[in-house]
């Protein structure tokens, strides 16, 4: 579905959230509406993950007692 930086974020991924996300309320919504809802969680997927590689190339780790 998309790659940052080299690291494949699958429509899996995206299934696994939407379905999280919305429970049983993803059977009232229209296509448009499930597609608005899985670009959104795409996105999000994606900028976690720009975060996630930002905080290991600057060596920002937490600690058990920081999370």
């Amino acid at each position: 579905m998309a790659t940052v930086n080299g690291k494949q974020i699958l429509s899996s991924d995206v299934d696994r959230f939407y379905k999280e996300s919305l429970g049983d309320g993803a059977q009232s919504l229209s296509k448009e509406e499930v597609g608005i809802q899985r670009l959104s969680l795409l996105a999000k997927l994606v900028d976690d993950e720009i975060l996630q590689q930002r905080a290991e190339k600057l060596k920002l780790v937490a600690t058990d007692e920081e999370v």
